[in-house]
């Protein structure tokens, strides 16, 4: 850093000597300069790229910041202008941060994607929407993102937006779910709806478990939507610290229970699926992403082999080898083949190339000139656009998309997707 300053110190430079500058930014972060890239145009089309690439949250970012340097591989220019990357370094810090942010946007960023981490994304809202500057997050999840500002725009789902695809699965997938009456319920109280026919459904959930309510509201608000009330799905709860699951599984298999959805972590879910099997119950589980974790939850309880996950499925935003039928996903995949030789390349990858996808799609349908609202306005306009994820829509301008859901099964120790929930739009 002395050279560097002793470098700029006999150049006299200053503030508008920024392209060198970020010439030897780009280069210390790891993105290596081509011989296209050895002088940055004022013409180019900036977009800042605000990721911790420092500090504690340095590690669990170099994926997204990889998936968007594949993108930017791939899809180099927009409305004929090569995209120039701007990196700011915020330090796993919020208050860093904003000093990173804002330092994109006086570089004349039209778009920032990033940052991992929700506390780091929720930092810069304030400033992103005073500069007007929209903010393309990949796998921050906490709703309060996208409803503190209009600029902001995430292009993983939210955590409770699971219980909607389980119920699609469910609905769409297993023949076995049909209308049944269930016996009577000795913890229930009498009354008419008992005599109804209801989805031969249910939900299982730790007592505790408050990050479970939001997926079990939108798991049951699907099913009445589809069965009226009729669809009406029970929740039996389990006190926390249960270790002996048997009376809950038994009153399940006394309601006829077909499918049970259980949204729980992968510890909470394993000791319960083992349980099951144990007892002969062959209920259709259908879990949360957290699942994704079942196999090293089973080995750190010492099971001899994973048979009882069979048929066992789980939601998840994005599988390899599905490639969510669309050709922007078939050149990621294709892409990542090429990349990544050691090791899969974990979802963030893919969020991260896509958070890039979004930001170009926006800036080719605002065109040139546009920034501000009018970026805001084209992004919020994005339906159905083809990405590794699957197709993303911004609909009803929340910044949340709605885009497809892989739900995946285990099978003799392997995982495969056994259904996508794809969203359905009415023409207008």
């Amino acid at each position: 850093m002395l050279v560097v300053l002793m470098l700029f110190g006999l150049c006299s430079c200053g503030l508008e000597d920024i392209p060198t500058f970020n010439n030897f930014i780009r280069t210390i972060n790891g993105d290596s300069l081509n011989d296209n890239d050895q002088e940055y145009s004022a013409d180019r089309i900036k977009i800042g790229v605000l990721e911790p690439m420092t500090g504690q949250f340095a590690t669990a970012a170099a994926d997204e910041i990889a998936g968007i340097k594949l993108a930017k591989s791939v899809f180099t220019s927009v409305l004929g202008k090569q995209v120039e990357l701007v990196y700011a370094d915020n330090q796993s810090d919020t208050g860093v941060a904003v000093e990173a942010a804002q330092s994109l946007i006086d570089q004349g960023c039209k778009v920032i994607i990033g940052s991992y981490g929700n506390l780091l994304s929720l930092a810069v809202c304030d400033t992103i929407e005073a500069a007007k500057v929209p903010m393309i997050i990949p796998s921050c999840s906490n709703p309060l993102l996208t409803t503190t500002t209009d600029f902001c725009f995430r292009v993983c789902i939210v955590e409770a937006f699971q219980g909607n695809s389980a119920a699609k699965y469910i609905i769409e997938h297993l023949p076995t779910v049909l209308y049944a009456v269930p016996k009577d319920d000795p913890d229930t109280e009498e009354d008419e709806s008992q005599e109804t026919p209801r989805v031969n459904c249910y939900i299982l959930k730790k007592a505790s478990d408050e990050k479970a309510s939001a997926q079990i509201e939108r798991f049951q608000a699907k099913m009445e939507s589809v069965f009226g009330s009729d669809g009406y799905v029970r929740v039996i709860e389990y006190p926390e610290g249960t270790t002996d699951f048997s009376q809950y599984l038994e009153k399940l298999s006394n309601l006829e229970a077909q499918a049970v959805f259980f949204p729980s972590t992968a510890a909470d879910a394993e000791p319960v699926l083992y349980q099951a099997k144990e007892l002969g119950y062959a209920f259709r589980w259908v879990g949360n992403s957290d699942w994704a974790n079942l196999f090293e939850a089973s080995a750190e309880a010492g099971r001899e082999n994973t048979l009882y996950l069979n048929n066992v499925a789980y939601v998840a935003a994005y599988d390899n080898e599905a490639e969510a039928g669309n050709n922007v996903a078939v050149v990621y995949s294709n892409t990542v083949k090429t990349r990544f030789t050691d090791d899969e390349p974990s979802e963030n990858v893919a969020l991260g190339f896509d958070a890039y996808l979004v930001a170009i799609e926006g800036l080719k349908q605002a065109g040139l000139e546009a920034s501000g609202d009018k970026l805001r306005e084209t992004i919020n306009d994005i339906r159905e656009m083809s990405a590794a994820t699957g197709s993303i829509t911004y609909n009803g301008g929340t910044g949340d998309p709605v885009k497809d859901v892989v739900i995946e099964k285990i099978m003799n120790g392997e995982v495969s997707a056994d259904y996508i929930a794809a969203p359905k739009f009415e023409e207008e």
